[in-house]
């Protein structure tokens, strides 16, 4: 699977930025610049782990918030509601193997699984955009 960052910087424009000097602060914010081709604004506390192998990203807060940013491209392939939601609930499973997630929903290029315990509250979103090479996935 390939890493498409370019859909990422047009996906989320409010996380990330265009590529600039290593780490540095804005305002309340610290923006972390990575080897792999992004730059991202977190707070100042919170630390930055990538997964080259991957293409993952995890941000990960002072009392147990993590934010995973998995950008990939799968060639040939193309995904429906019911595909999405299926895949959606697998990667779901590689980030959170040992809690029960609900079953998808959709909502058109969006498709939304999430899990609750005693002790967390998880939720995954998922887009996708089909192209004739194959598609784009952003969890």
């Amino acid at each position: 699977m390939k890493r498409p960052f370019g859909l990422v910087n047009k996906l989320l424009p409010l996380l990330f930025l265009p590529l600039s000097a290593a780490v540095t602060t804005i305002g309340a914010w610290t923006t972390h610049t990575d080897p792999m081709g992004f730059s991202l604004r977190h707070p100042p506390a919170w630390k930055v782990a990538t997964d080259p192998k991957l293409g993952r990203v995890s941000i990960a807060g002072e009392r147990g918030e993590r934010v995973v940013i998995w950008p990939m491209f799968m060639e040939h392939r193309q995904l429906n509601d019911r595909d999405a939601g299926v895949l959606a609930r697998q990667l779901a499973a590689k980030l959170e193997g040992q809690m029960s997630w609900s079953v998808p929903k959709s909502s058109g290029r969006f498709v939304h699984t999430s899990t609750v315990t005693a002790q967390r509250k998880s939720a995954v979103i998922m887009t996708w955009a089909n192209s004739a090479k194959g598609v784009t996935v952003l969890l």
